[in-house]
């Protein structure tokens, strides 16, 4: 006599399979989503489960999608997302979310050139950041196209780390203003 769950056979029973590679990386105040890829050959229900689920997630027990939005910077490790046809489990290996931090940066569009003229072939911006306070070391640069732009947001920045940002006008001659005094943001 062969014992049946989920309309499947222990006997004759093939365990399901699971597949997918969530983002291990996500921005604060930004939606992470990761939904797995499950089959069973014999056709059984499936259900999910996870260990170690962030606080700030939700988990989807029919589904195995696994979504939410940080509000902190941190890591995540050792969350495991499994799938059961009732008498078997497959897991995805463990893996870690590390929510990175932000920065967001405004300034005001200028109306001047250097000399004191009126400024009038502003074309864009060019944003340096990095981890020193000295403007000139500030390696890693951001093009920005549209001269009426005065906000940009800098994803995935390392939690712990003290950034400075400096900000440069381009005119349509392609030439670049003098850098602006550096402002700073330590990602929490």
């Amino acid at each position: 006599m062969a014992i049946s769950a989920c309309g499947g056979s222990s006997v004759d029973n093939t365990t399901p399979t699971i597949t997918g590679t969530p983002n291990t990386t996500v921005t604060e105040n930004t939606q992470f989503t990761f939904s797995p890829t499950a089959n069973d050959a014999n056709g059984d229900l499936l259900s999910f489960s996870i260990t170690n689920k962030p606080d700030w997630a939700s988990f989807n027990t029919a589904t195995g999608q696994l979504t939410g939005t940080p509000t902190t910077t941190g890591s995540y490790t050792n969350i495991a997302i499994s799938v059961s046809d009732g008498l078997a489990i497959a897991s995805l290996p463990a893996f870690s979310i590390h929510a990175l931090g932000s920065a967001v940066l405004s300034w005001s569009k200028p109306t001047l050139n250097e000399d004191g003229t009126t400024l009038i072939d502003l074309t864009g911006y060019v944003i340096y950041y990095g981890t020193s306070a000295n403007k000139d070391e500030l390696n890693s640069r951001i093009p920005i196209t549209d001269g009426n732009t005065t906000t940009y947001t800098i994803n995935d920045l390392q939690p712990g780390i003290t950034y400075y940002f400096a900000i440069a006008s381009v005119s349509s001659s392609g030439g670049e203003g003098k850098k602006s005094n550096p402002a700073s943001k330590t990602i929490n």
